[in-house]
């Protein structure tokens, strides 16, 4: 016969390690398929697209000063030209 308490103190631990084993293997069966759906989406995506769009300017700041695209400044709603 066990020493009294002791059955309670194992008690919990017994009834959720299966329920708590199977919910770990859900989650990581979940994230490995959504990393192989990543890996696949990765390969059909190419090389660079970016490099084909014309994509951001490269280079150092100095090589790329003067690039950006003006903006107007904000003006009061309504008001005209």
């Amino acid at each position: 016969m066990p020493p009294p308490g002791h059955a309670e103190r194992e008690f919990f631990p017994n009834l959720i390690s299966g329920p708590f084993h199977s919910g770990l293997v859900v989650v990581f069966a979940f994230g490995a398929a959504l990393a192989l759906l990543a890996a696949i989406a990765s390969v059909l995506r190419g090389a660079n697209p970016a490099a084909k769009t014309g994509g951001p300017p490269t280079g150092t700041p100095a090589e790329t000063l003067g690039t950006e695209v003006p903006v107007e400044p904000n003006r009061p709603y309504g008001s005209e030209r």
